[in-house]
């Protein structure tokens, strides 16, 4: 009979299945051989949603859309435990998608009116929520201990109430008409207070702007000083890639000097990215030939500092700069350097 083939033909067909249908549960329910080779498909990669007092996400006034994803509770009972069913689970995860909550999403095409502050309720209120949003998920990983197959991590944010621009925006702000300085898009940051617990389960770290169930754009992203000390919280001895976001009101030259702090306590990295000046610089780590290169491209011209150079261990000297506007900056025979 079907319900006793081999584990090994179970798991291809699992495979197989799975490449082609998103309904898996109920395969999971023939037999415990059955749950062990379908929910490795099951759980490779899930949606998880941060805690909040809402199932929905608002648009307008009367809008309503349901959140869809795994909410960290259920996660974390149904994968917190020595039991060998709740073990080989966290063993199958593969990739988190993690939504957190935010109260509001600050649409950036917003010109500034007369007494606008950027210190008002709805960055505060965020703010405050996204901090409490992302230390659960760290706590329940930090249980997981060391994986074997470390799993590939992206932070989004999912903003509850979507205002439409009729309804208006941040306080004392208007629509865009192309006469008044506009408002600098919003990112999430983490208040200096907030802990983080460490998780050395994670291999990659990414920060994507997720799109609005809407049409009206994406969604508000995270900053670079939250992202780096999420990298923090991520061990190191296991993050092998990790992606930065820059499109935050920061200067070139303190996102690359803290961006190498970060760096250093990543001993095993392999590729590290990181934007700034508008999403229109990167600059990488990454391995070739044994070696760690440290390059720059850039549309803005962009030349770093002496500061920069002392941080990154660099010579003035040594860059080059090829026909794609890739600079390159240092070269590096261990890690860090």
């Amino acid at each position: 009979m079907a319900s006793k083939l081999p584990q090994e033909i179970l798991s291809i067909i699992a495979a197989y299945v799975a490449a082609d249908s998103k309904t898996l549960s109920a395969y999971a329910l023939v037999n415990t051989s059955w749950q062990a080779a379908f929910e490795k498909q099951i759980y490779s990669s899930l949606c998880v949603l941060s805690p909040s007092q809402t199932s929905n996400v608002v648009v307008g006034e009367d809008l309503q859309f349901p959140k869809r994803g795994l909410s960290l509770e259920r996660l974390n009972a149904i994968t917190s435990g020595q039991q060998s069913w709740r073990v080989a689970r966290r063993k199958a995860v593969r990739k988190i998608l993690y939504k957190a909550a935010i109260p509001h999403w600050l649409n950036y095409e917003r010109e500034k009116e007369d007494g606008f502050s950027y210190v008002n309720f709805m960055r505060r209120e965020n703010d405050e929520v996204f901090c409490k949003g992302v230390p659960p998920l760290f706590e329940v990983l930090s249980s997981w201990g060391d994986k074997d197959y470390p799993i590939s991590l992206r932070i989004v944010l999912q903003a509850e109430h979507v205002y439409t621009s009729d309804q208006g925006g941040e306080p004392l702000t208007k629509s865009y008409g192309g006469f008044d300085p506009v408002v600098t898009p919003y990112c999430a940051d983490l208040l200096s207070d907030c802990h983080i617990a460490t998780a050395s389960c994670i291999a990659s770290l990414d920060f994507p702007q997720d799109q609005l169930l809407t049409f009206m754009g994406s969604q508000n992203g995270i900053s670079p000083w939250a992202a780096l000390k999420i990298s923090a919280a991520c061990g190191g001895d296991k993050l092998l890639y990790i992606r930065i976001p820059g499109d935050y009101p920061i200067h070139p030259h303190d996102a690359v000097c803290e961006t190498q702090k970060a760096a250093r306590r990543m001993p095993k990295i392999k590729h590290l990215m990181l934007s700034f000046g508008n999403e229109e610089d990167v600059l990488e780590v990454f391995m070739e030939r044994g070696r760690w290169l440290l390059a720059i491209e850039s549309q803005n011209n962009y030349s770093p500092s002496s500061r920069v150079l002392q941080a990154w261990k660099a010579d003035a000297k040594s860059q080059d700069t090829n026909s794609k506007r890739l600079l390159s900056i240092a070269e590096y025979e261990s890690w860090p350097p």
